[in-house]
């Protein structure tokens, strides 16, 4: 997966599948040149060289100078022995700076899970939903129903309530403009033959249930890059903090051009 940072640079984070390196745990970062030209460095080993079929998602922090950003890969792996295969772990790369950056394991999860989504939620927590126990065709494929959402102020993961269908392989997840998220799609090797998962569920993050939402009164129907602009509420004095979300474009469980940023 790509991620295009604030400083203008495009981080790689190998998560993905790839057959030839399956032995290697090196990210790196590509800095432009020019317009079609560009200078590939390596930064940072990941802890574990599988994240075949994992996740990852970017935050971005501008209350800060210079802005910070953090990339986290989630879940993933399922080859080799269990020293290096990784499905409930989860790990980190500070890339506010690219000097020395280098990657940190975070709280593992609750659930062991390869073919899984994260989802990027307003209040600076991540969702991470569906997946499997075991690779992709296996035909005890373990299907994990419950998602569970990470907080990485105290670094824990929450379990919430379990889907009704599994989402696996090809399956989706995107947050909707109301708060929700919606979750689609999937394939489940263990069904006949019509195995495809042809439905949708839609989860309630807790945040909704909290009393009565912000009222925006007025917004800008455009806003320049870099420029400054108003929204006007009256609940301003209860309002902790002003994000922008990026609409989500899910393949092969990764949203590379996903990201919150916080605005000051």
């Amino acid at each position: 997966s790509l991620h295009l940072l604030p400083s203008g640079q495009v981080f790689y984070s190998r998560v993905g599948w790839a057959q030839a390196d399956m032995t290697l745990t090196e990210t790196a970062y590509l800095a432009f040149s020019g317009p079609a030209a560009g200078v590939w460095t390596d930064l940072g080993q990941q802890q574990f060289y599988d994240r075949q079929e994992g996740t990852a998602v970017l935050q971005i922090d501008t209350t800060v100078s210079p802005a910070a950003a953090k990339v986290y890969v989630i879940g993933g792996g399922v080859s080799g022995p269990a020293t290096t295969r990784n499905p409930q772990t989860a790990e980190t790369i500070d890339l506010t700076s690219l000097a020395g950056a280098s990657w940190t394991t975070v709280a593992p999860m609750n659930f062991p899970r390869t073919n899984v989504n994260a989802v990027l939620l307003p209040d600076a927590t991540i969702l991470v939903i569906g997946g499997q126990r075991n690779g992709k065709w296996n035909a005890g494929p373990g299907a994990v129903l419950e998602a569970e959402i990470y907080d990485p102020r105290n670094d824990t993961w929450a379990p919430t309530a379990p889907m009704m269908f599994p989402r696996q392989y090809h399956s989706v997840a995107v947050l909707l403009p109301d708060g929700r998220v919606l979750t689609a799609g999937g394939v489940d090797p263990s069904g006949p033959p019509e195995r495809d998962q042809r439905n949708m569920e839609v989860f309630s993050p807790a945040y909704l249930s909290m009393g009565a939402r912000p009222t925006i009164t007025a917004s800008p129907a455009n806003i320049a890059y870099g420029a400054s602009f108003n929204i006007d509420t009256a609940d301003a004095s209860r309002i902790d903090s002003v994000v922008l979300l990026r609409p989500g474009s899910v393949t092969h469980h990764t949203d590379a051009g996903a990201r919150y940023v916080k605005l000051p």
